[in-house]
């Protein structure tokens, strides 16, 4: 029967485990994107709003890759207890922001390129929701 000295080395090393945040970078795109077209739409201002409002989730999607850091850094100095540790930590490094990135954009465009083929009827329900916000 093999004896372990070390806890981690029996189960494994627990806190080598990446996990991608890629939900809420993902979520980010799809709102912004839905955002834009409809704003931009309205406004007519394809060109002035779009840029502004990709660089606008770019810099949130790096916000939530700081966060996801600062919790990394909470997390190793934490109790080295095994019992205490979370089981799945986030390592944040340049690739996972790149990462992070990626998902925002594809998702972005993804839904702001079917929105700009079939956006219609998303369009024609914004603006019945805006006269009635509007027309008491």
């Amino acid at each position: 029967m093999p004896t372990f000295t070390d806890e981690n080395s029996a189960l494994g090393d627990l806190n080598s485990r990446v996990k991608i945040p890629c939900c809420l970078p993902a979520i980010l795109g799809m709102l912004i994107s839905l955002g834009a077209y409809l704003f931009a739409r309205d406004a007519s201002g394809y060109g002035l709003w779009l840029p502004v409002v990709l660089l606008f989730g770019i810099i949130l999607t790096t916000l939530c890759y700081w966060s996801e850091k600062e919790e990394q850094m909470l997390i190793e100095g934490d109790d080295p207890c095994l019992s205490s540790t979370a089981t799945e930590t986030i390592k944040p490094d340049l690739t996972l922001w790149l990462k992070m990135q990626g998902i925002y954009l594809v998702s972005v465009a993804t839904i702001f390129g079917v929105l700009s083929v079939i956006g219609d009827p998303v369009f024609a329900m914004y603006l019945d929701l805006k006269g009635s916000f509007l027309d008491p």
